[in-house]
């Protein structure tokens, strides 16, 4: 959060301790914002590396999303691994601000759905790119990838998305009319 509260430039992009970009990751992502100003929301794909391989990518086809709100209703998750995403700094901003610090320790390992649920529900326009580059490393100790959780877990976390919305729904501005 803090460092969200002390960024200066208009995007913010996330590296997890464990993954890293390819060299021409901020490039292609300035380069991608600088072409479609009306995007809020950023994400582009990984190739797997250390205890497996492979891609999480969106193929070769580009997405639009536009306005997102709507997910909200259904909950909808539409992003990416925190690696894989470049989010408008005042939108990161109003999350921050929505979400109370008795929260945060509900998201130390799930900053993604923190920053995907709470863009959806502040009205993000998000895009999906093609681009691969992001290289997200797998370990024995990932929290998500390859890990089969059990109820308890997913009831869990169930309840935290609910808090999440409960704290972030009260404060966001939906647009009515999202034209």
């Amino acid at each position: 959060a803090r460092g969200i509260r002390m960024a200066r430039g208009d995007f913010v992009a996330f590296l997890d301790s464990d993954d890293n970009w390819k060299p021409d990751h901020l490039q292609t992502v300035a380069d991608i914002i600088g072409a479609r100003p009306h995007v809020d929301f950023l994400m582009v794909g990984c190739e797997l590396f250390g205890n497996a391989e492979g891609l999480m990518d969106f193929g070769e086809r580009e997405r639009y999303y536009g306005l997102t709100a709507m997910a909200v209703l259904e909950k909808s998750w539409i992003g990416a691994n925190t690696s894989c995403l470049a989010v408008r700094t005042d939108t990161l901003r109003q999350i921050v601000s929505a979400v109370p610090e008795n929260l945060y320790p509900d998201w130390k390992v799930r900053a993604d759905d923190v920053i995907v649920f709470g863009s959806s529900v502040f009205g993000s326009r998000k895009y999906r790119a093609p681009h691969v580059t992001v290289r997200y490393r797998v370990h024995g100790e990932n929290a998500f990838y390859g890990v089969r959780h059990g109820q308890d877990y997913n009831d869990e976390r169930i309840r935290k998305i609910a808090r999440l919305f409960a704290a972030l729904v009260p404060h966001c501005k939906l647009p009515l009319n999202p034209v």
